[in-house]
């Protein structure tokens, strides 16, 4: 339901229906990752960086995916010295010839 809910750009549907699920089940790091992305594609980046404190988040391969995923809403943003620091903290968790290419050639 949640994923057809963020296609058709009902983010705030998708974050209620993502929440209760984690309710129930605390520790799924998909669902806390697509609360988060919902919030992203709403434009809320506070409410967008909440769920990485969640000690579920902690592991390298989401927390990774976690600041890739930000570093598309700093170049929606035009945020490009945040846009660096983001890829760069990212590499700590994977090694990303992407990322570090996206990092060399970001203004």
């Amino acid at each position: 339901m949640a994923p057809a809910l963020y296609e058709a750009g009902r983010h705030k549907e998708a974050i209620v229906a993502l929440e209760r699920a984690m309710r129930w089940n605390p520790s799924n790091v998909t669902v806390r990752f697509e609360v988060g992305e919902n919030y992203r594609s709403s434009g809320d980046m506070d409410a967008y960086e909440r769920p990485r404190r969640s000690p579920s988040l902690s592991h390298p391969p989401t927390t990774w995916r976690f600041h890739r995923s930000k570093g598309f809403m700093l170049v929606e943003q035009e945020s490009y010295g945040s846009l660096r620091r983001t890829l760069m903290y990212s590499l700590l968790y994977a090694n990303s010839e992407l990322a570090l290419g996206e990092v060399m050639t970001s203004r």
